[in-house]
């Protein structure tokens, strides 16, 4: 009897291991501060994007990251993918937590910023949410992933640069 049970129960037990492993599975931290994995903006204003972060951050110490993907993994939740995602990848500087994650999904028309705890009294929800609203969402309804991106990037900018004044 004994040996029945362990047959049912470790095929189980190894399934839902299995399972959770595939829902944490998440992408490596990209290598530049703008990766365009959904190729909607030029390679051109992606390298301009990344030179503006990489001064940003020299100055202020604050890292901004963008990630563009076409979908959001099957079966994932927008918000809770994208805390994920920021806290594997280590967006920010260790003690300051001051790192900023910009996630877009463009055929799901999906986005989402995250912010570290040492950026969200500058950054909160409902401002995030403005910075979708007002600067990415018109930009990005009439194809222009750049232009929405950029804006959001200089809206981030203003508020974390309004902190250190």
């Amino acid at each position: 009897m004994r040996f029945l049970f362990l047959l049912f129960v470790i095929p189980v037990c190894h399934a839902g291991v299995r399972a959770t492993d595939e829902r944490l599975a998440l992408p490596s931290a990209p290598k530049a501060y703008v990766t365009d994995n959904a190729q909607v903006v030029a390679p051109d204003a992606i390298q301009r994007l990344n030179g503006r972060l990489v001064g940003h951050e020299k100055e202020s110490t604050d890292q901004i990251v963008v990630c563009i993907e076409r979908r959001l993994p099957e079966g994932a939740e927008l918000a809770t993918y994208s805390k994920e995602l920021f806290n594997q990848w280590g967006i920010g500087q260790k003690g300051k937590n001051n790192g900023v994650l910009i996630l877009v999904f463009t055929e799901d028309r999906k986005v989402r910023i995250t912010v570290g705890k040492g950026v969200e009294s500058v950054l909160p929800d409902d401002e995030c949410q403005r910075i979708i609203t007002e600067c990415m969402a018109p930009l990005f309804r009439i194809g222009d992933y750049g232009g929405g991106i950029d804006k959001s990037i200089s809206a981030i900018v203003a508020d974390l640069n309004a902190r250190l004044l």
